[in-house]
Parts: structure tokens; sequence; C-alpha cells
């Protein structure tokens, strides 16, 4: 389906060389496979970004993103690729998942666990049924939309990345 998050990390950058040059070669792999990639940045968002440019990637999903919406915006946009910025269920209590739920394009937006951790309720352990009751709950009231229509588009969106039939 997919090559899991590889990691891309300013939290500690005497490594960030060397999860460079992991990303370099789990991008040859995806390539190889046309199996789109699972990204893990923090505060390497924009680098990131411009790797997959430089190296063709087609598909790629922004897990968790929580960098700047402008760059998200970029990503979500950016035409060469299909890019795509996973929001997890602590978009219920988080003011940043909510900015990037009304303005990143509904058509690059996927929603995630990211368990056990960003849940919706600080402190207690996530689970995959908050996506349903939470993240996308939150996602359409951000956007002022229908529940069900904001579910519906990111289930395809889904579809779309992961090559999974309708």
């Amino acid at each position: 389906l997919a090559l899991p998050p590889p990691r891309t990390d300013l939290k500690d950058e005497a490594t960030s060389k060397a999860q460079e040059y992991a990303l370099v070669g789990l991008i040859g792999v995806a390539k190889r496979h046309g199996l789109p990639l699972i990204l893990h940045t923090r505060k390497r968002e924009a680098r990131t970004f411009e790797m997959l440019q430089e190296h063709g990637v087609e598909k790629a999903v922004f897990h968790c993103y929580s960098g700047k919406v402008k760059l998200a915006k970029r990503i979500a946009e950016y035409e060469a690729g299909q890019y795509y910025i996973s929001i997890p269920s602590a978009v219920h209590r988080i003011e940043s998942f909510q900015n990037l739920a009304k303005q990143v394009p509904l058509e690059r937006l996927l929603t995630e666990t990211d368990a056990p951790y960003m849940g919706p309720i600080k402190g207690e352990r996530n689970e995959p049924a908050t996506v349903a009751t939470h993240g996308v709950a939150a996602i359409a009231a951000a956007r002022g939309m229908d529940e069900s229509a904001v579910g519906e588009r990111i289930m395809e969106n889904f579809r779309t990345v992961f090559s999974v039939p309708g």
C-alpha cells in the first residue's frame, strides 16, 4: 500500500544528513514500486518538500503535518505530484490543525489517528475510532461543511493516494 514514514526531524540536527540519505533511498524504492511515501517531518517540512520535488515523487502524505499553513497549501497545490496533508483527531482541540483544515484544499486532506497520541482529548489514549467521531467532524466544522460530504471526500482522497478501488 505505501512505505512507512521515514523520519526527517530537526529535533536532532546531528542526524539530519543521515535522515536525508535514508529518505533518498526510500524515495527510490517508492518510485520503483509505484508506492506513495508517508512522511514524518518535524520542522523539516520545507526541506522534505524540496527533496520530493528534486526526486520527482508522484504521491506523498505528510503525516501529522505540523508545519506552517502557507507551506501546507504550497505542498497540497503542487501540480507535478499528488501530495496530501494528514491531520490527526487532535484537530478537535488544536487551533493550528483547525487552521490547516480550513485552508488546505479538501482534495488534499487526509485524516489519521497518530495513535496513541494526538487524540481529541488531551492526555487520553487515541484510538482509530476518533477519526470518525472527532477528526472528520472537526474538519467539517472548521470548513463550515456537512460532515458526511467531508468524510466522503477524505475517503476518496485515501482511495486515490493508496490506489484502493472504490
